[in-house]
């Protein structure tokens, strides 16, 4: 049991800086220097929780594929998972994140995006975030392979009536296209 306890206490001593190992170096047994640091440790997450929920609520898609989007975002979930306090239940808890994800990725994305973020989030009922996600991919394919974008330019020449009319029927047709991959879902 001495062995054991020393080998604690090396592995936590030598995984501090030396000013703070310098602090635990003389508790009894590595039961205390663990209660310690988890004390002492607890004041820096809340700050790294608090700033994690700032970067998250900031972010967005700005040019990078959703792919290294989604990946940003599961970083910063995944590192925020590590210092938020557990419960018994995981139903509960598995459910809460997941929500928190759904509602954080669409609004995240770049406003191209806005008709689908309405859908998905006025749907009768909330789209699992796996789901949300492959909305959003089978959206970013269909863009990319009809290169279409956000807006419909059309040359003066034209005159301004075609270009309304043209807006107007791209804007029912992306509606439709938005509801058919909603309905999927629901």
């Amino acid at each position: 049991m001495v062995m054991q306890n020393q080998l604690v206490m090396s592995l936590l001593l030598n995984n501090m800086e030396k000013h703070v190992a310098e602090i635990f170096s003389y508790s009894e047994s590595s039961q205390d220097s663990w209660k310690s640091v988890d004390m002492y440790g607890n004041q820096d997450n809340y700050a790294r929780v608090f700033q994690l929920k700032k970067d998250i609520a900031s972010i967005q898609q700005e040019g990078k594929t959703f792919l290294q989007h989604i990946g940003n975002l599961k970083t910063m979930w995944n590192e925020l998972d590590v210092y938020l306090p557990h419960t018994t239940d995981p139903s509960i808890l598995f459910k809460s994140a997941e929500e928190d994800k759904i509602y954080q990725l669409p609004r995240s994305l770049s406003s191209e995006y806005e008709d689908l973020r309405r859908h998905i989030l006025m749907s009768m009922e909330l789209p699992s975030f796996q789901n949300v996600c492959a909305i959003v991919q089978r959206e970013e394919a269909r863009r990319r392979v009809m290169n279409q974008k956000s807006s419909h330019k059309i040359s003066y020449a034209r005159g301004r009536e075609e270009e309304e009319e043209e807006e107007h029927v791209g804007e029912e047709e992306e509606d439709e296209r938005v509801e058919t991959i909603i309905s999927t879902f629901n």
